[in-house]
C-alpha cells in the first residue's frame, strides 16, 4: 500500500503585519461589516527539491466595508514540504493548497486577534470565508 502524502510546515513568519484603528468606527453600529481581500501564491523553491514557498495575505477591503473597526493587512510566508508519497507539479500545488491553506489562514486569524486584543475597538476575528484556488506556480 502506498504511503500517504503529508504536508510539513517548516518555517512560518509574518513579513507584513499592519493594523490601523478607524477613528470613525461606531461601537453601536454594524459589527460584521468588514469585508476581506485575499491573496495567495505557491512557488517551488529552486535548489530545494520538494520544498515550496506558500504566501497568504488577508486584508480589509476598505472601499467596500461598512463601519470597520480596523484597516489591516496580514501576510504569512511559509516554507512547506511534502513527505510520504511523491507529488510534483500541479498535484503538489493542489495538495499544498488543499491541506495548508486553512492552517495558514488560521495562523493569520490568531495573529490578527492577538494584535488587536488590546486595541481600542477590541479583539478582531476573521470569520470563515470561501478560499479561492491557487493563483500561480512560480520558481524562485
Amino acid at each position: 500500500m502506498a504511503e500517504a502524502s503529508v504536508l510539513q510546515i517548516e518555517e512560518l513568519l509574518y513579513p507584513v503585519t499592519e493594523v490601523r484603528t478607524q477613528s470613525g468606527h461606531d461601537l453601536q453600529g454594524e459589527r460584521a461589516g468588514t469585508l476581506l481581500k485575499f491573496g495567495q501564491q505557491i512557488q517551488a523553491l529552486d535548489n530545494r527539491p520538494g520544498k515550496y514557498a506558500f504566501v497568504v495575505s488577508i486584508g480589509s477591503d476598505d472601499d467596500n466595508s461598512k463601519n470597520p473597526p480596523y484597516r489591516f493587512l496580514m501576510e504569512a510566508y511559509a516554507v512547506v514540504s511534502i513527505g510520504g508519497g511523491p507529488l510534483e507539479g500541479d498535484a503538489a500545488i493542489q495538495f499544498i493548497q488543499r491541506n495548508g491553506l486553512h492552517i495558514i489562514v488560521g495562523a493569520i486569524r490568531e495573529r490578527l486577534a492577538e494584535t488587536t486584543a488590546r486595541a481600542p475597538w477590541g479583539r478582531f476575528l476573521i470569520n470563515a470565508m470561501p478560499l479561492p484556488e491557487a493563483q500561480s506556480i512560480l520558481a524562485i
